[in-house]
Parts: structure tokens; sequence; C-alpha cells
């Protein structure tokens, strides 16, 4: 069909004048020539002149294309690990080679278009049955039928057959894509409903982070199948060295035995902790013997040093707080007279310590401007985290040392006094620093008796981020009260007001607002502290236990000191394990984000070095440790799921069975009327932005020019 977006009538107008003008033009010619030569010519012209005509008037050209479509059915079939658990006297695996070879499909074939697809995490098109491995490592049925649903759209797709024992061991409960599939799923279900003799590890919980020079508790189950008046013995080892064990004995009645392990962390590093349960006679599997584990560990007590310009209810709630926490070694120096603090001199050697400093009403009228010089300078030179809390007797003037530092400024100095309350900045409500990860809400913030701040008028810097205001009772002050920032790798913490011992005091018998206190503090000081993610390079893998049917995913960030980042750096990274050795290269993703994969890893542990180097200079290295190895979550459930298969199949319209009665369920698919669809594709091509138009009315010109010219016309 073909349109224009004139009056057709007028095109046609145009059309008749136009071809009457050619032939016109050519009725006497100079030379004469000959009346054919003479209609040849008013004929190129004349259609040159109409195309261009049409052009002008903007045509559009429809095309519709009507086609039958034959009706499919795509088969699912299970290609995780636990098909290699028995179904009967044969493997699962088995009954999946036997009924979907391609000499198996022809029954299928003589009424439908069987779509082969397999899938763990997501579905894949399959286009023989004996490329499957059966070494999927985690199985999302939900993610596979939206997989399926997006590669069936063009077709005619009327039934889903999908084969699998029902276990999902990752995503979401798959009856809303089922439903949303549109079409009826045959579910054929393998494995036993009933379970079989086993002994497994079914959890092993411990904490990801832990710290030197402390206990680790390491919580295990161990889960007992149809074993009785049996030992086991459970073993824990770390980076494949066994350190304790256990003998546990078996009782039927007793099906989840409880273990705790507490191992003794003596040195900083990533460590990997595993649990093996000895295997018995008639087991099912022993693939599910044995979990791992990665624990970071961090060096034993963070060294913090703090400074007080008074004795006051702020200076003992803080150093409580912090030497209750265990992690951290404080040293409080609170100023007694000039130049003289309670605790005695301050020595070079515990400045140099400090990882961290806190300042409480901090320097006042008796401190030195030497030691705030000092303060200052070593902080600026080791790029030492601080964390600043106002009061009444700040020195402002001696402060002003500090102030490079600060992520405030001042005016107007006063000693007056107010009683606030804190108000949230909306924009920064999910920042670390006030919400502790999650442990505080806003409610919380809400609910905290009022502290003090003097009048002096306080203004956050432009890089800082201002996470809360003061609030006199319901007005807002619009002024700053906790703020933070970082310059050039150096993290700043100050809150300008004072009296927050109050928090933990004044708390109602509200026990999340007697805890903030505690929970804001000591989340503050290891967020200051947490200068890992701060390090200008960066390159780790994407987990630390990958399957071995997984590529081996690495990204990258490469920053200079001031964390601009650099984008022309050549990121290699070298993956070790005994004599095994193998580099690769990271791609350059903009941004100063690098990435890159490597397949093909066999079993075990590994150790990887990055080396970055931009030119011939190496500009900074990382390094860590990941293992490869079968993940055991697919033998955590050695049954067959049959209730969510049958619920799979009845709420989309279709049936469930067994592998026993595959053959019946066949013929129920096979006698159902299938039929085929028509299709209808659309497409328009506007003519007049079709460039073969415009060489065509070209050519009809050019070839007009060249006949004249040979025939010698004028």
């Amino acid at each position: 069909h073909l349109s224009t977006s004139g009056n057709i009538f007028l095109l046609l107008a145009f059309v008749l004048v136009a071809i009457g003008a050619a032939f016109i033009f050519y009725r006497i010619t100079l030379p004469p020539v000959p009346n054919s030569k003479r209609i040849f010519l008013a004929a190129l012209r004349s259609l040159a002149l109409c195309l261009l005509l049409l052009l002008l008037f903007e045509p559009i050209l429809s095309l519709v294309k009507t086609f039958q479509q034959e009706p499919t059915i795509a088969i699912l079939l299970d290609n995780s690990l636990s098909m290699t658990l028995p179904n009967g006297t044969k493997q699962r695996k088995d009954f999946v080679k036997e009924n979907f070879s391609e000499e198996s499909l022809k029954k299928i074939s003589s009424k439908l278009s069987p779509k082969l697809f397999s899938f763990e995490q997501k579905a894949r098109t399959l286009r023989s049955i004996d490329s499957m491995q059966f070494n999927g490592e985690l199985t999302n049925i939900a993610q596979s039928i939206s997989d399926v649903k997006k590669e069936m759209l063009s077709q005619n797709t009327q039934a889903v057959l999908l084969v699998s024992d029902g276990n999902v061991t990752e995503g979401v409960n798959p009856i809303y894509e089922a439903e949303e599939l549109g079409v009826p799923i045959y579910a054929v279900g393998l494995g036993d409903t009933v379970e079989q003799k086993d002994i497994l590890i079914s959890k092993l919980v411990t904490n990801n982070v832990a710290y030197a020079e402390t206990k680790l508790p390491i919580d295990v189950s161990v889960r007992n199948v149809g074993f009785d008046n049996q030992n086991v013995q459970v073993s824990l080892l770390e980076n494949g060295k066994q350190i304790e064990q256990k003998i546990v004995s078996l009782k039927k009645e007793q099906r989840e035995i409880p273990l705790s392990f507490f191992v003794e962390l003596k040195n900083e590093g990533m460590k990997k902790f595993s649990i093996n349960v000895s295997s018995l006679k008639d087991e099912l599997t022993t693939s599910n013997n044995s979990q791992t584990v990665f624990v970071n560990v961090l060096k034993s007590k963070t060294p913090i040093v703090l400074f007080a310009g008074t004795p006051t209810p702020d200076v003992a709630a803080i150093r409580q707080l912090l030497n209750e926490d265990g992690h951290f070694a404080v040293q409080t120096f609170v100023q007694k007279k000039q130049n003289e603090f309670y605790e005695g001199n301050v020595s070079q050697k515990v400045l140099d310590s400090a990882e961290c400093f806190v300042l409480v009403n901090f320097p006042s009228s008796a401190t030195s401007s030497q030691t705030i010089q000092q303060l200052a300078e070593l902080i600026q030179r080791k790029q030492s985290p601080l964390f600043f809390v106002g009061g009444k007797n700040i020195d402002y003037n001696k402060l002003r040392l500090l102030q490079n530092i600060l992520p405030f400024g001042w005016n107007s100095v006063s000693g007056n006094e107010l009683e606030i309350l804190c108000e949230l900045e909306n924009q920064h409500s999910s920042n670390v620093l006030v919400n502790a990860s999650g442990a505080i809400t806003t409610s919380t913030w809400s609910s905290l008796p009022p502290i003090f701040k003097t009048q002096t008028i306080f203004e956050a810097k432009a890089q800082s981020d201002v996470l809360a205001y003061s609030r006199l009772q319901t007005v807002s002050l619009g002024e700053p009260l906790l703020m933070s920032h970082i310059i050039n790798r150096q993290r700043t913490v100050a809150f300008v007001g004072y009296g927050i011992f109050r928090w933990r005091l004044m708390n109602g018998g509200n026990s999340s607002v007697q805890n903030f206190l505690p929970t804001f503090f000591t989340n503050g000081i290891r967020w200051l502290t947490a200068n890992e993610s701060d390090k200008p390079i960066r390159v780790a893998p994407s987990k630390q236990i990958f399957s071995g049917s997984e590529a081996i995913e690495f990204s990258g960030i490469v920053s200079n000191e001031q964390l601009q980042p650099i984008d022309d750096a050549n990121v290699e990274i070298t993956i070790t394990k005994e004599n095994f050795s193998r580099s690769f290269v990271l791609q350059n993703i903009g941004s100063g984000k690098y990435n890159g994969a490597l397949d093909d890893l066999d079993a075990g542990d590994y150790s990887y070095s990055a080396k970055v180097k931009r030119g011939d200079l190496q500009i900074g290295e990382d390094k860590g440790k990941f293992s490869v190895g079968s993940l055991t979550v697919e033998f955590l459930k050695t049954t067959m799921d049959k209730s969510l298969l049958e619920q799979l199949a009845y709420k989309t319209g279709g049936e469930f069975a067994t592998s026993e009665n595959y053959n019946a369920l066949l013929e129920k698919i096979l006698s159902r009327k299938f039929e085929q669809k028509e299709n209808m594709q659309h497409s328009e091509i506007e003519l007049w932005h079709w460039q073969y138009l415009l060489y065509g009315i070209i050519f009809l010109f050019a070839t007009e020019w060249f006949v004249r010219r040979r025939s010698g016309m004028l």
C-alpha cells in the first residue's frame, strides 16, 4: 500500500502534466532522431519527473507479510548437579538422556516442533542432548521460565514440558512466572519423594569478618537421615589443615545435630574454614559431606588517641563505649592545665601509633598551640582519620590550626548555649554514618533526647556532606550538626553539638535509644578507619567461592593518590595454585574500571596477584585468594519437590507426572489439538528518505543525458 502526505488527486494531476510536458519537449528534436529514441528519452524524463514529484509528497510504502507458524513445545531440561542423584535404579540424568535424544524426539516431532532448553541458573538453547554436563551449581526455575518466555515470543509456543526434581536453590518462587507464561506447563518429576539414607552438613554459620587475637565461633548442623547407632567424625579445617575434630553419635530420632567450634584467630588475612563429616556406607551421596566459608580476619585492635579539653560526661561516655566494643585500644589525654594532661605528657610514639584521633571539646584555652600544631601536621602528613565532637569550652582561635582538616568553618563565636534536637538530612538518610548499615532507623534519630550547642554559627564546607541539622523544638535552624568529608584520602567526621551522653542515659526505657550512642559512635570510627575502600588500586574476584562451571570474574578500580580514575593502565592478573600459573589482562571499561574473566579452572584453592602498570612503570598491586569447587547446595535436599511441580502444572492448565508415567503424559500432550498460528509482519518504508529512490532518479537523468550526448542533441 502506497500513501502520501498530500492530496493524491493533486499528485496525479502533476504526474499527467509532467508526462505531457516530457513528450511535448521531445516532439521535435535537433538534430532529428528516430521516433523510438524520442519515445525512449521522453519516457526517461517522464519517469524521473514523476519520481521527483512523488518525493515532494512524502510517500510511504506499507508492506504486510502473512505466514503460518507451526505449533512448538518448549522442553526445559534440568542441568544441575542434583540430576546426578538416583532416580530409581538409575541416575536422574539417565532419564533425560534416554527420553530426549534426537531419536526419542521423533514422536513429539510428528505433531509439535520441539525446542530444547537446558537450565540451571538460567535457560540456554540446547542443540543436542549430548552437550548437557549436569554440573549446574544452582537451580533457578523462575528465571529459566522467564528466559524461555523471551526466547519463544516470536514462535507459536503452545506448551512447555519441564523435566526436573523441582528443587529451587536460587531465585523466587516460579509460580508467578509460570502463570505469566500463558501456556500449560507439563511437569515431569525426577527423584523420590521419600528421603534416602544420608549424612550431610546442613548449616555452617560464622562471621564473614573477624578480628585477630579473638575467638571465632563456627556453628554447624549435621543432618542425619536414616542412620542409627553409628559414629561419624566432624572435622574443622583451616586452609586445608585439620585443627579440631569431634566424634558424633548418630541416633535415628535425632535428625539435626548442632555443633560449635571456636577458632583462635592469630593473624590477619583471608582465612578458609571447612567443615567435613566422614562418610558412611549406603549414603545417598558424599557430595554434601562438607561446606566451606571464607573469613576476613582484621587486625586485633585499632589504636585510638582521644584528646579532651576538659573532663566532661561526654568524654567519660565516649571512652567507656569504645572500651566496651573490644576492637579499639583507646588512650585518653584530658587537659588539666597549661600544657599538662591528667595522663601525663603526650609522646610522639603514641601519636605515631594512632590510627584515628578523637577530639572532644578540644582544644581548650589551656591547650598549647604547639600541641595543636603538632597534631595538625601529623594528621595531614599521615592522612589520619579524625572524629570531632563539639563542646562549650573550645578555644576557636586555636582550633583554626586544624581548620584545613575539619569539614566546617565558623563565625560569630558565642559561649551561649542552646538546647537542640537532631534533624536528619533526607538526601543522606541512607548514609552508613547515620544508619549504621541498617542498625539505626530514622525513627531512632527522631526519638533522641535534646542535646546542646553554642550559639556559634557553623557553616559546612563545599566538599562536605551534611548528614544532620540542628533543630530548635519544631523549627529547623538550617545549621549543620553532623558532617563528613574525604579529602585526599583523609576522612573526617564532625559533630558540633555536645551533651551526647544524654543519648545513653535519658532513654526513657527505649532500648533502641539506649544503644544508639555506642552504635553510632563505633560505626563512625569503623567508617573512618576503613581505608581499604580508598586504596587507589583495588582488584578482586566477584566472590570468594566459585563453582566448577562458573567463569572466574574479576573487577578492578585504578586511580591515582587523589582518587582520580586512570583509564590507560594495564591490569594483569596472575593466578597460581601449586605448580599451576595462569595470567590474563583485564579490559578497560572506562572511569578507571576494569573487568575480565577466566574459564576452565580445576577445583582447588587459588591465590591471585594483580600488577598494575602505566607504560613501563608499575603503579600498584593487589592480591588475595579464592576457591573453585563444587558447592553443596544442590545436595542439601535430595528428594523431589513434588508439591512445587504439581502447582506449576495445575495453575497453568497442564499436568504432572513422575518419570515412570512420562509416556502416558506424553500421549496426553500429543492428543491435544494444536493449531497453526497466522502471523503478520508489518513494515513501512519512507520512500522520500529511501536512498535507492534518489539513486534511481539520478540514474534516469544520467541515462537521458548520455543518450542525448551520443545522439548529438542540443
